[in-house]
């Protein structure tokens, strides 16, 4: 016992060295890089069609990864293949699978655990219980990669988890890749899953504080763009948005329409049964809009533009679609009083829509054009929507 001890000790020594350190650090520096690109595409890319290639892209980024550091370890070590420094590409897969949902690079990675097996057997001889291991191995790194992306967010949360996983996924992947390393022996391959451990560890904590760190910003950065009193995106978040997808039609034709529309007769609620009750027409008619629009395939963005006025964006709709939804919105609001002092206040809304078209230059052109139809529908009776030069009454 005391022998086998000495020699684990021998090859723990063996695997941590200097060099270890100044790779890992390389590591953490690609994954920062991976980590503000995937964040990056996915700020960026709003259609489903290209959210679909982004998702197949996501799944090669751990490969590509790995392939640029072992290269970069072969060029260093003098066209060797060095194994002892395999644990810092698991460190690579087994975060991207922690912190990807996607399928993709699941295949992938069975497919190079697959290809590594069938390597290691070519190139020496191995003995049957040597190949039944290699083999388990592979079967519970691909079930074991598959459970771990599926339940991530549980395993993330709960540190007892993570740590079973990990060692789980880690010595799975060792009975494949001990089987290259020469008379590799039981010591060995507890040095090098220690080291997996102790690595992948060091990056989970980094891990947590950044992402920590960044939650805290983006709640911040959420609650500076959300609306007190109704939830929804303030003005300050459609600024931004409609810019977005102004720009994103000049860049692509990307077509999106602009609802505008405001609480009928609100003032006179707000004169008549107080701000309280002004307050709770606000939230009723915000509420129900959100519900119809859960509840819809339209992509779209709901916003508070002040007081009673409201907008809405929809990406990639026809016009007989946008109308439908807009009937639909502006009933769903009808079919919902409200109730103050035992007394029944019914809610209308009306609707300006607009289309971007080509010629227009900015923005604010759409705007106005939203807002005159909106007007409109005002002037010629209320609870009413305008959408093209076309009034449609909500009866």
């Amino acid at each position: 016992m005391i022998i086998f001890l000495n020699q684990l000790w021998s090859a723990i020594g063996h695997v941590f060295t200097y060099y270890t350190l100044h790779d890992f650090l390389i590591v953490l520096g690609l994954l920062a890089v991976d980590f503000i690109l995937v964040l990056s595409l996915r700020s960026h890319l709003q259609d489903p069609a290209k959210k679909r290639i982004l998702h197949l892209i996501g799944g090669f980024i751990p490969i590509l990864t790995i392939i640029i550091f072992q290269t970069y370890l072969i060029i260093m070590s003098g066209g060797k293949l060095l194994l002892s420094q395999t644990n810092l590409q698991l460190v690579i897969l087994y975060y991207f699978i922690l912190m990807l949902d996607n399928k993709t690079q699941i295949i992938l990675e069975s497919l190079l655990a697959l290809g590594m097996l069938g390597y290691f057997l070519t190139q020496q001889s191995i003995s049957s219980v040597q190949l039944g291991l290699g083999i388990l191995g592979l079967i519970i790194v691909v079930l074991s990669s598959y459970y771990i992306n599926a339940n991530r967010k549980k395993i993330l949360n709960n540190m007892y988890l993570y740590v079973f996983w990990m060692i789980i996924w880690g010595s799975s992947w060792w009975l494949i890749l001990i089987l290259g390393v020469h008379n590799g022996a039981i010591y060995q391959y507890l040095a090098l899953l220690i080291k997996f451990i102790v690595l992948m560890t060091i990056v989970h904590y980094l891990n947590h504080f950044v992402r920590s760190a960044l939650d805290r910003y983006l709640r911040i950065e959420d609650s500076s763009k959300k609306d007190f009193l109704t939830g929804i995106w303030n003005r300050e978040a459609f600024n931004q948005e409609s810019e977005k997808s102004f720009q994103l039609f000049q860049l692509n034709q990307r077509p999106f329409y602009f609802l505008m529309f405001d609480i009928d007769n609100f003032k006179a609620f707000n004169d008549t049964y107080g701000h309280t009750t002004g307050d709770n027409v606000l939230k009723s008619v915000t509420a129900q809009v959100q519900l119809t629009l859960e509840n819809t395939s339209l992509e779209s963005n709901f916003y508070r533009l002040g007081g009673e006025e409201f907008g809405i964006i929809i990406n990639n709709a026809t016009t007989l679609e946008v109308t439908s939804l807009s009937k639909v919105l502006a009933k769903n609001v009808k079919r919902h009083p409200i109730v103050y002092d035992g007394q029944t206040l019914t809610l209308t809304i009306s609707m300006g829509i607009t289309v971007i078209k080509a010629a227009d230059l900015e923005f604010d052109t759409i705007y106005q054009r939203a807002d005159d139809a909106l007007y409109y529908s005002k002037e010629h009776g209320k609870s009413a929507i305008t959408i093209e030069d076309q009034l449609i009454e909500i009866k």
